[in-house]
C-alpha cells in the first residue's frame, strides 16, 4: 500500500513539473534534491522542496516538519496546502559553476567551485588555473625558464629547442638582440620566449630590457623615450601632451586657436608655438603679457588697459612718459628722492643702493673668517662685501681661534679678546696650598687656586688632612696611640690602611669597594689610599684636574660642572 502511495506522489510531482514548464535545480532553504542546484531565491515558495512521501508524517523519512506541510523548512509557504504536501509554484533559475580566482588573473581554481545563479565576488567561470596563487601563471601565459608550468599546459619549461631572450627587467618581453638557444632547466636566469602581444603574427621585443616600464604593452608618455617600443618617441596620444598655440611673433606667447596636442620635447614640439594663449597681438613681439608698458598709447602688457602718456600713476609728481619718473608704480622712486638699501633706484640716477643711501651699514674685514671683524679696516655699503662682517671686536684677525667668542686657554695669548692673558683659562690647573711643605695640598676647597702656572707654595694635590703638620699626609705612616690621623685615611690611630679601587689609574680611588690592608700599605694592584675620585672610569676626572668650561662635566670632583 505504501509503495502505491509513493508512486502516486511521484506521478503527481512529475505532472506538476511538466505543467510549470521548468525544472527545479535548487533551494536556498536548504531543501535539496539529488542532482539539483540552487535556484533564484526571489521567492521562498519557488525554492521549496516538493515532498515525496505520503505526507501523513507517519512515513519512514527523516523530515522533522513543524509547519503545516511536510518539507524540511519551518515556515508555512504561500503555496503550502497543509499535510497534503508542498504545492509551491515559484519559477526556479539555472545555476552556473563558479571557481575562486584568488590571484585575479581571470582564471579560477579547478579544485574548488560553487553553484550560484549570479557570479559571486572573487569567482570566475573559467576553472583552468593551475596555480591560483600566482597571477603570472594561467593558460596562455608566457612560459619562462623557472621550472614552473607558467602556461598550465602540464609541462614546465617546454620547447627546449626554441630561442629564449633575456628579460632582465622581468616585464615579460625579451631583448631581441640578447637571445640564446639553451635547454630551459630553470637555472638559465630571466629568459622568455618571443611574444606576439598585438596579435599581428610578428614577435614583439623589449627595446629597453633594463626598465620594466618600457615594453610593447607600456603606455607612451611624454619623456623623450620610446616607452611602447614601436620605434617612435612621444608620438601623438602620449600621456602628458601639451596644448600648443600659434606664436607668430616669437615672443613666447601664443594666440588664437590650438595648433596641436603634442609632447614638449626635442622630437615632438611643433615650430613657432607656445603653451600660452594670452598674447593680445601676435604680430608684435613687443606686445605680450610679459612686456613693459611704454608711452605709445597701446596696451603693451596685454592687461586690457592703455595708460595715459601723461599719467602720474604713483602720485609722486613725476611721470614716466616725460622721461622723469624711473618707476611710476612707486611713490618713493623719483629724481631727488633719498636712496635706500632696498634694491631699487630710488633717486632715478641709474644706480641701485649706492653708498650714499640713508641706511647704509659699516662692514669690517674678517681675514681669518671667524665671524669677527677688524675695527681697523672697514667699508660702507648696503650689502656686506665678500670677506666683511658687521662685527668689529676681533683682537687678532689673523688667527681664527682668537675672538670674543673663543675660550681662554693656557697659551700666553688673550684668546677671548678680554684684555687678560691666561686668566680663567678653561684648561688651567687647580692648585692647593702646601703650607707644611710635605708635598700634599690642603684638602679644603678654600685653599684651592686655578692657574696656568704653579704658584709658590702650591701643589697639584688635595689630600693633606692637616696642612700645618708635615708629619701628617697620605704618605705618612700611622703612629699608634697618638690620637692623630697620621696617614689621612679618616681613621685615627689605625694600624692598617683602607685601600680603594683605582680603575682609571689616576691615583684617586672610587669611594666604594675599599679593602683593608693591615700592613698600612696598599699592596693590592689597582688600589690606592685615596677615595676622592668622582668618576673612576675617566682618568681626566679627579680632584687634581682643572675644570673645563662648558663641557658639562665635574672635572675636578668639586661637586660642580662650572
Amino acid at each position: 500500500m505504501r509503495i502505491y502511495f509513493l508512486a502516486q506522489r511521484c506521478f503527481a510531482l512529475l505532472v506538476l513539473l511538466l505543467f510549470s514548464g521548468c525544472y527545479f535545480i535548487g533551494n536556498p532553504d536548504g531543501d535539496t534534491l539529488s542532482g539539483l542546484a540552487d535556484c533564484n531565491p526571489n521567492s521562498d515558495v519557488a525554492c521549496d522542496k516538493v515532498d515525496t512521501d505520503a505526507d501523513t508524517d507517519a512515513d519512514a523519512d527523516t523530515d522533522a516538519d513543524s509547519d503545516a506541510d511536510t518539507d524540511t523548512d519551518t515556515n508555512v509557504e504561500t503555496g503550502d496546502t497543509g499535510e497534503t504536501g508542498d504545492t509551491d509554484t515559484g519559477v526556479p533559475c539555472e545555476t552556473s559553476t563558479w571557481h575562486p580566482d584568488s590571484d585575479g588573473d581571470g582564471y579560477g581554481d579547478p579544485a574548488t567551485s560553487a553553484e550560484a545563479c549570479d557570479q559571486p565576488d572573487g569567482y570566475v567561470a573559467d576553472g583552468t588555473d593551475c596555480d591560483d596563487a600566482s597571477a603570472d601563471t594561467y593558460p596562455g601565459a608566457a612560459e619562462r625558464c623557472d621550472l614552473q608550468d607558467n602556461d598550465c599546459d602540464g609541462l614546465a619549461d617546454e620547447n627546449l629547442s626554441e630561442s629564449w631572450y633575456s628579460d632582465s627587467d622581468n616585464d615579460g618581453f625579451g631583448d631581441e638582440f640578447a637571445n640564446v638557444d639553451v635547454a630551459c632547466d630553470g637555472t638559465t636566469g630571466d629568459l622568455v620566449a618571443a611574444r606576439d602581444s598585438d596579435g599581428d603574427g610578428a614577435a614583439d621585443f623589449d627595446c629597453d630590457d633594463s626598465n620594466a616600464t618600457v615594453n610593447p604593452l607600456a603606455e607612451e608618455v611624454c619623456d623623450e623615450a620610446d616607452n611602447d617600443c614601436d620605434g617612435s618617441i612621444d608620438e601623438s596620444g602620449a600621456f602628458g601632451e601639451t596644448t600648443w598655440y600659434a606664436d607668430a611673433d616669437g615672443d613666447g606667447y601664443g594666440a588664437g586657436a590650438m595648433v596641436a596636442e603634442a609632447c614638449d620635447g626635442a622630437y615632438t614640439r611643433p615650430a613657432n608655438v607656445s603653451s600660452l594663449d594670452t598674447d593680445c597681438d601676435d604680430a608684435l613681439s613687443a606686445t605680450n603679457p610679459g612686456a613693459a608698458e611704454i608711452c605709445d598709447g597701446a596696451d603693451n602688457d596685454c592687461d586690457g588697459a592703455v595708460p595715459s602718456d601723461e599719467a602720474d600713476l604713483d602720485g609722486d609728481g613725476y611721470n614716466v612718459c616725460a622721461g622723469l619718473d624711473c618707476d611710476d608704480t612707486s611713490a618713493d622712486a623719483y629724481p631727488g628722492a633719498h636712496e635706500s638699501c632696498d634694491g631699487a633706484d630710488n633717486d632715478c640716477d641709474g644706480t641701485v643702493d649706492e653708498s650714499d643711501a640713508s641706511d647704509v651699514a659699516t662692514w669690517y674685514v674678517d681675514v681669518d673668517g671667524d665671524g669677527y671683524g677688524d675695527a681697523g679696516t672697514s667699508f660702507v655699503s648696503c650689502d656686506a662685501p665678500i670677506g666683511y662682517v658687521a662685527d668689529a671686536s676681533d683682537c687678532d684677525d689673523s688667527d681664527a681661534a682668537v675672538n670674543p667668542g673663543a675660550h681662554e686657554v693656557c697659551n700666553e695669548i688673550d684668546d677671548d679678546c678680554d684684555g687678560d692673558v691666561d686668566v680663567a683659562a678653561e684648561d688651567a690647573t687647580v692648585w692647593s696650598t702646601d703650607l707644611d711643605g710635605d708635598g700634599y695640598g690642603d684638602d679644603t676647597y678654600a685653599s684651592w687656586l686655578a692657574s696656568c702656572e704653579q704658584p709658590d707654595g702650591y701643589v697639584a694635590d688635595f689630600s693633606d688632612c692637616d696642612d700645618s703638620d708635615a708629619a701628617v699626609s697620605p704618605n705618612a705612616a700611622e703612629v699608634y696611640a697618638n690620637l692623630v690621623d697620621d696617614d689621612c685615611n679618616g681613621i685615627v690611630d689605625d694600624s692598617g690602611l683602607t685601600c680603594f679601587p683605582d680603575a682609571d689609574n689616576d691615583t684617586y680611588g672610587a669611594p666604594t669597594g675599599g679593602i683593608y690592608e693591615p700592613t698600612g700599605v696598599c699592596g693590592t694592584a689597582g688600589y690606592v689610599p685615596r677615595d676622592s675620585d668622582c668618576d673612576d672610569t675617566n682618568a681626566t676626572t679627579n680632584p687634581s684636574r682643572a675644570e673645563v668650561y662648558g663641557d658639562g662635566v665635574d672635572n675636578n670632583c668639586d661637586g660642580s660642572t662650572t
